[in-house]
Formats: structure tokens, sequence, C-alpha cells
């Protein structure tokens, strides 16, 4: 009789024990589904399980591939995801492939994109703001010139060359030797330009990275949701239809997991899993309802 009290006991306490450790590892997400604790020890900076907006919000920092395939040779838009609601972006033709990323940390991916954001973002996204402003203070700069309007054109198009990194943004075609005879003060004209953008940048503190939101989209009922999207600021929207369509792949040792958008492409983490996401409720904090999020 005491042996078997005694093994009820010890059946007892070693089901308090392994209830008292499961329950450290999940818990219970808005909408009933198990997600892993964000609060665990292990890393959680490649979170991959919770309705489609904790999967943006619940890191710090997340990294995230869009693409059309997993394959070591293929060069996706990058994106760098704050969880205070901000993003950053590297698109394709200046991004690396799958092969180089995969050997880079997500602090080097995150740090990578920054500088970039920093050194030419920053810069090109105050040109195309203040276009007209800075060719009409490059026009002035230059005013004892009869010509000081078309140098300024062409200054501002250098200038466009030069932060970008890419081709002029186009219009006519000018006389080489025309071209030849003011480039000194074409020159001295793209020099000024440059330098209001950087003065100008150095004394607002930059420009704030761009946001992004969460929408869902109901059926006809107007009490299920049908789909649900991430609007991102200046870069459009990922819409997901289904939670169901999961793309899953490796390049080396990476593992990488998403979802299908509505841009016919794949936006993917770095997991150590496949990803597994539900949409977010109707009424949950921080989300809009049949309507875009709109950015004030």
């Amino acid at each position: 009789m005491k042996r078997k009290l005694m093994m009820v006991s010890m059946m007892a306490i070693l089901s308090l024990s392994l209830f008292a450790c499961g329950s450290k590892d999940t818990t219970s997400s808005s909408n009933g589904s198990a997600r892993v604790n964000t609060e665990k020890e292990a890393d959680t900076k490649n979170e991959n399980v919770g309705t489609f907006s904790q999967l943006f919000t619940n890191n710090e920092v997340s990294i995230w591939y869009l693409c059309d395939t997993i394959d070591k040779e293929a060069t996706p838009d990058v994106y760098v995801v704050y969880g205070d609601g901000t993003y950053l972006n590297m698109e394709g033709k200046k991004s690396k492939t799958f092969a180089d990323l995969s050997k880079m940390t997500d602090e080097e991916i995150a740090s990578w994109v920054e500088e970039d954001w920093n050194n030419r973002n920053e810069v090109l996204m105050y040109y195309h703001q203040h276009k007209d402003e800075l060719r009409a203070d490059a026009e002035n700069s230059i005013s004892d010139s009869t010509d000081s309007d078309t140098i300024a054109m062409i200054a501002l198009d250098d200038a466009y060359r030069e932060i970008s990194g890419t081709t002029s943004e186009g219009g006519e075609e000018l006389d080489p030797d025309y071209l030849n005879s003011v480039q000194d003060q074409v020159n001295a004209a793209k020099d000024y330009i440059i330098n209001e953008i950087n003065t100008k940048l150095a004394e607002q503190g930059g420009i704030a990275k761009p946001r992004y939101g969460f929408s869902i989209y109901t059926d006809a009922s107007g009490n299920n949701v049908d789909k649900e999207a991430l609007i991102l600021e200046r870069s459009g929207r990922k819409e997901i239809s289904t939670t169901n369509d999961i793309k899953s792949g490796d390049v080396y040792d990476s593992h990488y997991s998403g979802f299908f958008v509505s841009d016919g492409k794949y936006f993917l983490m770095r997991t150590n899993h496949d990803m597994a996401v539900t949409f977010d409720e109707i009424g949950a904090d921080g989300i809009s309802v049949d309507e875009d999020v709109v950015f004030e």
C-alpha cells in the first residue's frame, strides 16, 4: 500500500513539473492560437509564429526579404522592420544575393541598410522633396551668367546622378560643345546643390524613417477577416489573402520562410523553423478595419 502511495505521489509531482515547464514556452495569442513566448531567453529576433502584425512588431528589429524565389543567385529587396512602427528598405538593384546575405548576421544586414539610408537615401529623398527650390538656389548662385537657368538644370541632373548612383533623370540632349564650355560652372553649381542638401539635413537632424501599419479587410458579412495588409508609407503594401500559402527554403546554412503577398512575390524572414501566421482579430489594437492606414 505504501509503495502504491509513493508511486502516485511521484507521478503527481512529475505531472506538475511537466506542466510548469510547458507553460514557459507558449502563450495564447489574442485569437486563441498558441505562439512562442517572446520573453523566452531563446533568440527572439527570428520570432516566426503569431498574428500577422506580431511578426513585425514583436521584435525590436527584424529583417525581411521580398523575392520571387529562394535561390542563392536571387537578389531580393531587403526590409529592416523596427518594432516602433518604422522601416527601411534596400531595393534589389542595390541589394546583395541570397548567397551573400545568408553569410551575414541580421545585425550586419541592418547596419548595411541603415548605412545606405544615412549616406544616400536621406540625401536623395531631400533632393526629390526640394528639387525646385534647389534649382532656384543654384540658379541664383550663378546669376552672373546669361545661361544660369540652363546651367542650373544641368547641375541639378548631375547632382541627381551623383546622389543616386544612377543615370540621368532624363530631358533633352544638349550640344556637347556647349556642355564643355559651361562645365566649370555646372560643376560649381552641382557642388553647391549637394552642399546645400547636406547642410539642410544636418540642421534638421536628418529625415525620419518611413512608417508602416496594418489593415484588415472583412468579408461580405463584416464579421470575418478576408485579408490583411502591411501598409508601407513609401513602399506600397504587402497583402495576404490566406495564412496557408507559406514558402520555405534554404540557402546554405540559412533557413527562410514567409508568405505569398499580393504583388506575386514572397515576403520572407530568416528563421529556425517554418513560419506560422494567423490574421489579426477585428478590433485588435492598432489595426485599421476595411480601410488603408493613413499616415499623418
